[in-house]
């Protein structure tokens, strides 16, 4: 699609990831707000179990609190959205 993937997950930027064009393609196709676009800081508040370690590693020392983003798993759970076929 022309633009470069974004590995530090920056919903405001002109790059891409994966969730991101999820919300994006659901929002201009069906006006559906998919998932939830939040700070990383409000993401590791819900998630006290998730590895700041991790992040620690991925950014370099410095997370970047304020960065907003909008994960895969807050698009699974999101109520918008039902099952329609499932093989169980």
């Amino acid at each position: 699609m022309g633009k470069f993937y974004h590995l530090g997950f920056k919903f405001d930027s002109k790059r891409q990831f994966c969730s991101k064009f999820v919300y994006l393609t659901f929002k201009e196709a069906l006006g559906l707000e998919i998932g939830k676009v939040q700070t990383l800081e409000a993401l590791l508040e819900e998630n006290p179990q998730a590895s700041v370690n991790f992040w620690r590693c991925w950014y370099f020392g410095m997370i970047p609190w304020q960065r907003k983003t909008i994960t895969p798993a807050s698009q699974l759970v999101d109520p918008q959205l039902m099952t329609v076929l499932s093989t169980r």
